[in-house]
């Protein structure tokens, strides 16, 4: 199977995560994996050294890092060009509904990370059930 699987990330608690759950994706499909700064950074310098800070902190090893997929026109563009069998997105923001509904290949939204059951207080978890 060729192509790849494009993550794009922003500043967030959850981009490591993002990012690492694209990596593991990538890896059971046997898939190159690309990470794009979907944030909007003043320079090229700071883009790449929070790709860099992101790369290391999900463990990602072989990952193609991207500066210039800071917009949903430009992460379907290199989509179609590369050949991309999914995107992986955080369910945040505006983008994620964008590239459901364009994208030529399926897109995985993964939803905000939530405390687990465990965390929660007692109190909270029985009003909630």
């Amino acid at each position: 199977m060729a192509g790849e699987v494009i993550c794009t990330v922003e500043a967030s608690a959850d981009a490591t995560r993002l990012a690492a759950v694209a990596s593991d994706v990538a890896e059971q499909l046997g898939l190159r994996l690309v990470v794009a700064d979907a944030g909007r950074r003043d320079s090229t310098s700071r883009s790449e050294a929070f790709l860099q800070g992101i790369a290391e902190a999900a463990g990602l090893h072989g990952a193609e890092l991207r500066t210039d997929l800071a917009d949903v026109e430009a992460v379907l563009g290199v989509a179609a060009q590369e050949d991309a069998e999914l995107i992986v997105v955080a369910r945040s923001g505006d983008a994620w509904h964008e590239l459901v509904a364009l994208a030529h290949c399926p897109v995985l939204v993964i939803p905000e990370a939530v405390e687990s059951q465990a965390q929660r207080e007692p109190q909270e978890i029985l009003k909630n059930s």
